[in-house]
């Protein structure tokens, strides 16, 4: 095509709240979780329901693989867990994590603590490995970020589409010439003003 879409899918092995044996994926896995998604529509009564839709292949015809710092990637995770903390009111959450570097410490102590038994024992990981990331804080927030990455290039190379990788500072140290090159990678005309852009937090 003359145009291309940009949409957005986060494929597979991002689960939080697992261990190896539901994270650890493989280049077909990866690759089926990044073609699927929902789709809504409306019921004959009103209601929105969503249904589970595998996108075809042949619609992916470039990639822009962005990415951030794993440091604030692994910080963003905690303060989302926060924030849903006191959507849901959980007071013993919120007393036992609080927004400080204690509580990351903590939070991350708690989550090493749940996983390490199957970590250490699995034959996804190995004992090899195990032994040099057991000190890391929230090392499966690592270990999931290295994987996804590593996924997400085999995946766009084994489909040998054209790909433009984009780093999360791009934005702020150069925005304009980054969305220009975006622009020109998907064949858009720019139209009008940039958006501005809100920096994210650094950690």
């Amino acid at each position: 095509p003359s145009l291309f879409a940009l949409t957005k899918t986060h494929c597979g092995g991002r689960c939080e709240k697992c261990g190896p044996s539901k994270f650890v994926e493989n280049p077909h896995s990866f690759l089926s979780a990044c073609l699927s998604g929902k789709i809504a529509h409306t019921t004959p009564d009103g209601k929105v329901v969503k249904k589970p839709v595998t996108y075809s292949l042949d619609l992916v015809q470039r990639a822009i693989h962005l990415i951030r710092s794993p440091f604030d990637n692994v910080v963003s995770r905690f303060h989302l867990e926060l924030h849903e903390a006191v959507n849901h009111n959980d007071t013993e959450k919120i007393k036992a994590y609080p927004n400080s570097r204690d509580g990351f410490r903590k939070f991350c102590q708690r989550l090493n603590k749940v996983y390490e038994h199957e970590e250490e024992t699995s034959g996804f990981i190995g004992s090899h490995v195990f032994e040099l990331m057991k000190d890391i804080p929230c090392r499966d927030d690592f270990l999931r970020f290295v994987q996804w990455h590593n996924l997400a290039f085999v995946t766009t190379d084994s489909l040998r589409i054209p790909t433009m990788v984009v780093h999360y500072e791009n934005y702020e140290n150069k925005y304009n010439e980054t969305a220009m090159e975006m622009a020109k990678f998907l064949h858009f005309d720019p139209i009008g003003e940039l958006v501005e852009f809100v920096k994210g937090k650094e950690y």
